[in-house]
């Protein structure tokens, strides 16, 4: 697909069409746990259903890529930015309302620890694994996020989805989707994306807000034990869903890693983190080439170790061919 060239000219109408909604070349490493990466040709800020509006009479306007981000969390931009839309969810899309005594629904903006918190404080139980995911809901539910041993398929019901692609029957309308209809497996669903999460509504159980509260303290404490802080952007890579040769039992990602003797590893200002071999630390001044170039390193060589390829759990985003656009 062909997108439009947003040359200095274009991206001047468009900013002028869309004032106060709508900005040119804004650095999106800010917006990313990497603290990497080059800007956004144009970047929106939602807070509303009026905001959105405007978005959907800007694509219908002009063919430009999407890119929608949340905490940025699991995603690594390109030096040289993302030559479309950035939309960056905030306001109205961080609400949670409480739907019945056992269903919740949050807002795609909602980050997943606040759900996690705010679910034990109404004697909710079923998400307290996600006050060690530091993403938010929308980007949750597109990824099937998980950890500590549930994800988020195993309590979420529904949700609503608007599409931002013109060409797509549902351009503009927001339709609500059972769970069933997400394709929901293993860091991953159908969503496109060109699919904007709005709301997800989750099912939940009765449980003891005392107890609940302290799963998610011990939860915290455990992160803080076996996972590094600084700038990452969590696991990098699937655990393989397969065992190796050497192995009676699907192996993780890091443990792999680890064997292969690339703890600690580096290219340029990015390392395998010391602590968890499924994290690389980006110390200042890194490159996003610098985590590209060293996430390829790790494939390579747990592939020539275990013969196993190791897929990345990390979204790319900005890495296309400029012949695209």
């Amino acid at each position: 697909m062909k997108y439009t060239h947003l040359h200095d000219e274009k991206l001047e109408k468009i900013c002028e069409t869309y004032q106060g909604l709508v900005r040119a070349n804004v650095p999106l490493a800010p917006f990313t746990t990497f603290k990497v990466g080059g800007p956004a040709k144009l970047f929106a800020e939602l807070a509303s259903q009026a905001d959105l509006i405007q978005i959907y009479d800007l694509v219908s306007t002009y063919q430009v890529p999407i890119l929608v981000i949340g905490n940025g969390s699991n995603l690594l931009v390109s030096d040289t930015g993302f030559r479309g839309l950035v939309l960056h969810l905030t306001g109205s899309f961080a609400e949670a309302k409480v739907l019945s005594e056992t269903t919740i629904e949050f807002g795609s903006a909602m980050s997943l620890p606040v759900a996690a918190r705010k679910s034990a404080q109404l004697s909710l139980t079923g998400l307290e694994w996600a006050v060690g995911v530091p993403g938010t809901v929308g980007g949750a539910v597109v990824m099937n996020a998980g950890g500590h041993g549930s994800q988020v398929s195993n309590t979420l019901s529904a949700i609503d989805v608007v599409s931002l692609n013109p060409l797509c029957k549902n351009f503009g309308n927001v339709v609500a989707q059972d769970v069933t209809e997400l394709a929901l497996s293993y860091r991953s669903s159908n969503l496109e994306s060109s699919d904007l999460v709005l709301a997800a509504r989750f099912k939940l159980e009765p449980g003891d807000s005392t107890k609940s509260l302290e799963t998610i303290r011990e939860i915290v404490a455990w992160r803080r034990a076996n996972q590094p802080g600084g700038q990452n952007c969590g696991s990098v890579f699937t655990n393989p869903q397969g065992a190796g040769n050497e192995f009676s039992e699907s192996p993780s990602a890091g443990e792999l890693i680890e064997r292969a003797g690339l703890k600690g590893a580096r290219v340029g200002r990015a390392q395998i983190s010391s602590k968890h071999a499924n994290f690389i630390q980006a110390d200042p001044g890194c490159l996003a080439g610098d985590v590209l170039a060293l996430i390829g390193e790790v494939q390579d060589a747990v592939k020539e170790r275990f013969s196993i390829w190791l897929e990345p759990e990390v979204k790319m985003a900005g890495f296309e061919d400029p012949k695209d656009y």
